[in-house]
């Protein structure tokens, strides 16, 4: 029987999706996320009799000689990898020491910027014997069925030192909806809600986003077609969350969870005929609520809802793409708070237009807006985006030590702010907020009402860390 290993590098702390390619260190909110992608494409080359396994050492925290000895261990033909645009570096640097241990083995990978050129994509990296630029699960499916990349679609393959690219899918990849993660090769504990540090699992509801942000790689990642599940596969695996591994608590993934109504309808319909008492979070735009809808969210378990506000700002908004406004968000909080659901609001800072006068008047701009919570981002110019090709019309560049910090570092060279001053100013204005009486009173009343006094001081601490004390670095 063929063996087959997915893994996530322990090459930092990353959040591996296509979209959101993102580092995660220095961020205020953020979870380790269960892999659910890499799970699915476990299952995949499971249901083709492979014996699979996944190692995600950066959930274990597992230092690199115990990994390269977990996967010596495991001897897997095929390792498989998802890799983003700040990680690549690193895992293409592990990935050589792996070989260095396991000479025969075949890495393929997929993820970061691979879709806009795999041909020198792969070229550039020696480590890899394959690049999959659609739909992985799909081009595994392929590739298990034939026993080489040869005719898999959507892959760039190497042989005797020359690549080879392959021609993309005519059809459109999308996914089997009853194909469900190979949950049974994942270790639970390591995926918990931050709040109460209960299980939380991922699953896959929708891909693909028709709105145009500037700085998003949803659209050429996914596609602007939005695919989504039928309702009542998504309940079974639910269900099948509940009853095999005992998890309640879920993040309902899409790249926007609101963007079809009478879709998210019939899925709280389906949750709440099921009788299943379950617990999720998701995101949304905050043109695409209103009371009915969230009504029927909140009545089917949801308890959180991730916003893309942005900025506080019309002006911001409008340039980049939102299509949006200031007012709309104001809406969306206002609704949610009425609905019992908690709002998570996202600002970005740093936009090549934006001097500091302007970035502190969005800031209060998100402050009448007035989330629950909050994260402060920088806006991360992914090549094949808008907002890259904006920075390259405006004689702006690209600073690669904040592309490897994506999101979480300034990433623009050249702007009206300098790199210092706006991570000071991240941690000048989460301090603001959180300091008011009422944010105070609204993170201390949720983590009450969760009954997580763990997780109010896990809390609090990431607050210090990265604004108060912060403030005196």
């Amino acid at each position: 029987m063929e063996r087959a290993l997915f893994l996530v590098p322990p090459t930092g702390a990353y959040i591996r999706e296509d979209r959101c390619q993102s580092a995660t260190a220095g961020l205020l909110l953020h979870t380790i996320r269960e892999p659910a992608d890499l799970a699915i494409c476990a299952a995949v080359l499971e249901s083709a009799g492979w014996e699979c396994s996944i190692l995600d050492a950066q959930a274990e925290g597992l230092p690199r000689r115990a990994a390269l000895e977990r996967i010596r261990s495991r001897a897997p033909r095929l390792i498989v990898i998802q890799t983003t645009v700040p990680s690549l570096a690193g895992d293409a640097g592990f990935v050589r020491e792996v070989r260095r241990e396991l000479s025969s083995v075949e890495v393929a990978a997929w993820g970061a910027d691979f879709d806009l050129a795999p041909g020198s994509s792969l070229e550039s990296l020696p480590e890899f014997d394959a690049i999959l630029y659609e739909r992985p699960e799909d081009s595994l499916s392929r590739f298990a069925a034939a026993g080489a990349w040869d005719t898999v679609p959507g892959a760039a393959w190497r042989r005797e030192g020359a690549v080879r690219v392959n021609s993309a899918s005519p059809v459109a990849p999308s996914l089997d909806p009853e194909i469900r993660p190979a949950r049974h090769l994942l270790d639970h504990g390591l995926y918990t809600r931050s709040d109460t540090g209960a299980p939380q699992a991922v699953v896959v509801a929708g891909r693909g986003c028709p709105f145009e942000c500037s700085y998003c790689l949803a659209p050429r990642k996914s596609g602007r077609r939005v695919w989504l599940r039928e309702p009542g596969s998504v309940v079974r695996e639910l269900r099948d969350c509940v009853e095999r591994f005992g998890i309640s608590d879920f993040l309902l993934h899409a790249d926007t969870f609101t963007v079809d109504r009478g879709w998210v309808r019939s899925l709280c319909r389906g949750i709440v005929d099921s009788g299943l008492r379950v617990r999720w979070v998701c995101n949304s735009r905050a043109d695409t609520v209103d009371p009915e809808l969230l009504g029927w969210m909140r009545g089917a378990g949801c308890w959180g809802v991730s916003l893309g506000l942005e900025s506080g700002s019309d002006e911001t908004l409008r340039l980049a793409r939102k299509g949006h406004t200031v007012s709309q968000s104001a809406r969306a909080v206002r609704l949610l708070r009425d609905r019992g659901i908690l709002s998570l609001g996202y600002l970005m800072i740093g936009f090549p237009w934006e001097d500091e006068g302007r970035i502190l008047r969005s800031f209060e701009g998100l402050l009448r807006v007035d989330p629950d919570l909050l994260e402060i981002t920088f806006p991360a110019p992914f090549p094949g985006t808008a907002l890259r090709r904006d920075l390259e019309r405006s004689g702006m560049t690209v600073d690669e030590r904040g592309i490897a910090g994506a999101y979480s570092l300034p990433a623009i060279a050249g702007g009206p702010v300098p790199a210092g001053r706006l991570l000071a100013l991240r941690r000048e204005l989460l301090n603001r907020f959180y300091c008011r009486p009422r944010a105070a009173a609204r993170c201390i009343g949720h983590f009450g009402r969760a009954g997580s006094l763990r997780g109010l001081a896990r809390a609090a601490w990431r607050l210090i860390d990265n604004g108060w004390r912060g403030l005196y670095r």
